[in-house]
């Protein structure tokens, strides 16, 4: 499948986006509630608010933009080399730093927690989240081909919003793919009809502009 220049583009995008939402927290939560120098960083960062969803629906788009002829076996050994393993490998990464730097002693319970809660270091939860829906993917593979998109989309805002209130209090809400349902859902039909879907957003981008800023603000 030739490269979409444009998914690549919205990928470095977002991990700027990131990066910058990281590194802008420090005024953002710092500086005085109303004053310019508040409004410089706010307004960017709030505009930034999206990139997590963003990640999701590229996620749920790349798996059905392309016939996937590999067969779950192939697919599932991918995704553990090419996510879960690096991984875990990052967190023992970090944990062994803590260590080092004598925040906490070595408990391999504690590392084992770390692992499966994401929960060692802030942006590590995306990947938890992210692999909920992988394993999920004979359901997603079933919902394109049998379910019309506007039903498995109402459903899904449905289940997003049902389930958020459910967990509310739940410790790790963030990282449970119930989360991000709608968001993934839409992008998996946006790769299964991606050419209508461009079409579309291309004839309609100044109107999906103007709504972005909207709701993003309110």
């Amino acid at each position: 499948m030739q490269r979409k220049n444009e998914l690549s583009f919205l990928n470095i995008v977002f991990c700027i986006l990131v990066i910058f939402i990281h590194v802008s927290s420090a005024p953002v939560t710092g500086l005085l509630k109303g004053s310019w120098q508040y409004g410089v960083f706010f307004v960017p960062w709030r505009l930034s608010a999206f990139v997590v969803q963003g990640f999701i629906f590229l996620s749920g788009l790349k798996m059905f933009l392309k016939e996937d002829t590999a067969g779950y076996k192939k697919y599932y050994k991918s995704r553990f080399t090419k996510i879960v393993l690096p991984y875990i490998c990052a967190v023992i990464l970090f944990y062994a730093y803590f260590l080092w730097r004598n925040y906490f002693g070595f408990s391999l319970k504690d590392l084992s927690g770390y692992i499966i809660k994401g929960d060692l270091v802030a942006h590590f939860y995306f990947v938890i989240a992210i692999v909920q829906f992988y394993l999920l993917k004979p359901v997603w593979t079933f919902m394109v081909n049998r379910i019309s998109p506007k039903i498995a989309i109402i459903a899904s805002v449905l289940i997003m919003f049902l389930c958020k209130y459910v967990f509310s209090a739940f410790q790790y809400n963030d990282r449970l793919f119930t989360t991000y349902l709608a968001y993934w859902v839409m992008g998996c039909y946006a790769g299964k009809h991606y050419e209508k879907v461009l079409t579309h957003i291309k004839k309609y981008i100044k109107k999906y502009i103007y709504c972005f800023i909207i709701l993003e603000f309110f």
